[in-house]
């Protein structure tokens, strides 16, 4: 893709993001690094997920849900899994969730969840990090369902219900399987990461 049309398609909206490079300085993502990147990805993965994490398009969602589905379906066939009805879309969504590439943002009419980019924030303290003690306003604690950092933690029981299967068959066999999807994901992040660092030189 050239990177001028790269850029347009882009519409100057890129997430808000920040990595570390050389000598520990942090590095603020710019829209004209993100078009770079889309310009040189050739792996349709890693592209869609610029696309939504980087520049907050949220027409690419569900192509990069169904792009990761794809690439776990051939990890499973090739580690010999027998995967439930389900759980690998569900173990996708969970990576991606994870990852903080997407988040559930409600339902529509036809039941099925509703996903946009961004991080999907703790509920107990709607990603503050810290919770009012009794009725005072100035009197605040570390949430402590999130460790203070404002992120959502997935439980045993939120993670077999993405899979709909149990908690047992969660912990004995597929929270190992569910960290090689969710590799995959951070894979292609640090692909990007890779591409951008490259233009810093």
């Amino acid at each position: 893709m050239n990177p001028r049309r790269a850029l347009a398609k882009l519409a100057g909206k890129v997430s808000a993001f920040s990595f570390s490079v050389s000598g520990g300085n942090q590095y603020a993502l710019l829209p004209e690094d993100v078009a770079y990147a889309l310009a040189e990805i050739k792996d349709p993965g890693p592209g869609l997920l610029v696309e939504v994490k980087w520049s907050g398009n949220d027409r690419a969602v569900w192509p990069l849900i169904l792009e990761t589905q794809k690439a776990a379906g051939h990890l499973a066939m090739r580690k010999g899994w027998r995967v439930p009805s389900g759980a690998l879309e569900g173990m996708t969504i969970l990576a991606l969730m994870e990852a903080e590439v997407i988040k559930q943002v409600g339902q529509c009419a036809t039941i099925a969840p509703v996903y946009k980019p961004g991080a999907s924030v703790c509920p107990w303290c709607k990603g503050r990090g810290w919770r009012q003690v009794g009725n005072s306003k100035s009197r605040r604690a570390p949430c402590y369902a999130c460790e203070a950092d404002g992120k959502k933690r997935w439980s045993v029981r939120l993670c077999a219900e993405m899979l709909g299967i149990s908690g047992d068959d969660w912990k004995h066999v597929w929270a190992d399987r569910y960290r090689d999807i969710y590799a995959i994901v951070v894979s292609w992040e640090q692909d990007a990461l890779r591409i951008v660092k490259k233009r810093l030189r």
